[in-house]
């Protein structure tokens, strides 16, 4: 065989005694889901209906392991690419399966109930290939699947009956799709009374074997699977970058222990992150190891990467993942003021929580996960004073109007810092975090009769909360719908008490600016904001909010609400902002 053969098979030859499959430990876990499962009956069933003479399934390429026998054209393959498709279409086969074994077991005709009992057989056949001596073809199961999952496949899969009755609970994602795999293609194939329909059961069965078709490449060379898989899916949707960058990195480790531990670290990760989680994780790493934006998907990123040297295919790519992502899971994700029992520790889960939650970008993330990973001694008092500066410097170039791609440059230089520095103080003690020069700016920018509209007025109002908090040592969560409410209403309506006490100009002076301005759980905020101050206070209109904002609860200070009073706040609380960012 040539580095390369292939070509159209049905469906039907594809489960034949010539093909074994396995899913190689690189691939990702079984993803298909309700969608996929539905469009792909609802596509077999239209092109049955329209009598197509055959129906496209797809490519998919195969790396042909070493027991191929080139006298019967034997072997097991490795999917590279297509284990969604082949494992579905098992599964579809595994249920069409047996519903004929119930058919066949309900039927009274002798001879129809052997028919369908024959077709049942005929289709686990399919499935599970028995040993045959004198054919010299050894037991095997058609599909392999990863070690996790092969007791649940096999009893529930690759058994007679298996779809028909669930004995085992899902424990993994591959199992509970699987389990809805079964689902789906079963109910297909019921009545609206729930009585199975014979016809299209038998109709399915032989347009899925006789005229579905996959397009298959296959070679012995490991690595050309891989650069086919690569450049079939590079551009495509259906794979994300995470996909793309396991497989080229599993494909350079010799070792097949090694490689499988490798994927199982990946997978480990990707439940821990989610899949969206694990792409955000390696896009931050691009910043990390490029300090550019990009300009091209991650995987094409990554190349530059590999190609400069500042990251190893194999090992060392995979443990570098593995490091960051703990690292993310433990600053980031899943912090905890546990990690330290000082005051710091508490400060460090607050504030970062804070920026997580309500600062809408995330380009703070990459310098302080570099942070991290540079000074592994560091402690919590060492990363908390990193964050402090890192927050001071991304808030204020937020609100003295920096362009996204400014800020985003200005984490990219804090990432370079880190990189050239030689101690904690040179990072620390860095000119790129210093914001002096922008404070005039800043507080003019809070103090603005706009400051309500700005994007950032609810993050700058939580920051200044949480300041207000700093000496209680206690964990401060922010959760669930928060809104930014006007103590002054902005439109009072006609004969309002608020009327007499703020004239025309005034109104347009204080309404939007931040001493005007208070934090309320939505569950109060439903409430009419035009009541008067008194009834505000004392009606639960505030009352509610203020055991969750030491902003709001301010207010309980106040016995009426004039001109005076919310310039009198307004001047403290950007005494408050001077203290906390400056």
């Amino acid at each position: 065989m040539g580095d390369f053969d292939g070509g159209k098979i049905s469906i039907a030859d594809l489960f034949s005694d010539k093909f074994i499959f396995t899913i190689p430990e690189y691939q990702r876990p079984f993803v298909w889901g309700q969608e996929e499962f539905d469009e792909l009956f609802e596509d077999i069933r239209a092109s049955m209906e329209d009598n197509d003479p055959s129906y496209f399934l797809g490519a998919i390429v195969l790396h042909r392991l070493n027991d191929y026998d080139e006298l019967t054209k034997r072997g097991t393959y490795a999917v590279v690419d297509g284990q969604q498709r082949i494992t579905s279409l098992l599964i579809l086969l595994a249920v069409i399966r047996d519903l004929l074994g119930e058919v066949g077991a309900a039927e009274e005709d002798a001879s129809k109930k052997a028919q369908y009992l024959k077709y049942s057989m005929k289709v686990g056949e399919l499935l599970y290939q028995e040993a045959d001596r004198l054919l010299n073809r050894a037991e095997q199961v058609r599909l392999t699947v990863w070690p996790d999952d092969r007791y649940f496949f096999e009893v529930h899969v690759l058994k007679p009956g298996g779809t028909s009755h669930i004995r085992q609970s899902p424990r993994t994602e591959t199992q509970q799709n699987m389990l809805e795999a079964m689902r789906i293609f079963r109910s297909k194939f019921l009545n609206s009374d729930g009585v199975i329909n014979v016809d299209l059961l038998l109709r399915v069965l032989q347009h899925v074997l006789s005229r579905t078709y996959v397009l298959y490449t296959r070679t012995a060379d490991q690595a050309l699977a891989f650069t086919q898989f690569i450049r079939l899916n590079a551009r495509g949707v259906d794979l994300q970058s995470s996909d793309l960058l396991k497989t080229e990195n599993l494909r350079v480790i010799k070792s097949d222990n090694e490689r499988y531990n490798c994927a199982k670290l990946w997978t480990d990760i990707e439940k821990d992150l989610g899949r969206d989680g694990l792409e955000r994780l390696l896009a931050f790493i691009r910043d990390i190891k490029l300090k550019q934006k990009a300009r091209r998907t991650i995987w094409e990123e990554y190349q530059q990467i590999f190609k400069k040297g500042l990251l190893e295919r194999g090992n060392e790519f995979f443990e570098h993942v593995r490091i960051i992502a703990d690292i993310y899971n433990d600053l980031v994700l899943n912090v905890q003021s546990s990690l330290s029992g000082v005051d710091e520790g508490v400060r460090y889960e607050n504030l970062v929580v804070l920026m997580r939650d309500f600062i809408p970008s995330t380009d703070w993330v990459p310098p302080l996960l570099h942070f991290r990973g540079k000074f592994r001694s560091a402690t919590i008092s060492d990363i908390w004073a990193f964050l402090e500066r890192l927050e001071r410097k991304y808030t204020v170039s937020w609100v003295c109007g920096l362009t996204p791609t400014q800020r985003l440059w200005a984490m990219y230089e804090l990432v370079d810092v880190i990189d050239q520095a030689n101690s904690l103080g040179d990072v620390l003690n860095a000119k790129e975090l210093d914001v002096d020069s922008m404070k005039s700016e800043f507080l003019s920018v809070i103090s603005s009769k706009d400051f309500y509209s700005k994007r950032f007025c609810k993050y700058v109002l939580l920051r200044l909360d949480l300041a207000m908090r700093a000496g209680a040592n206690v964990v401060q969560a922010y959760r669930g719908d928060i809104t930014v409410e006007h103590v002054l209403p902005r439109n009072p309506g006609s004969g309002s008490p608020w009327l007499s006490l703020f004239d025309d100009r005034e109104r347009d002076e204080w309404t939007n600016r931040l001493g005007n301005l208070v934090l309320l759980s939505r569950k109060t905020n439903s409430r009419s904001g035009r009541k008067s101050f008194a009834e505000k206070i004392t009606e639960g209109y505030f009352v509610k909010s203020m055991q969750d904002f030491q902003l709001t609860n301010q207010m309980a200070s106040y016995t009426q609400w004039t001109p005076n009073e919310v310039s009198q706040r307004h001047r403290d609380l950007l005494q408050l902002a001077e203290r906390t960012w400056f």
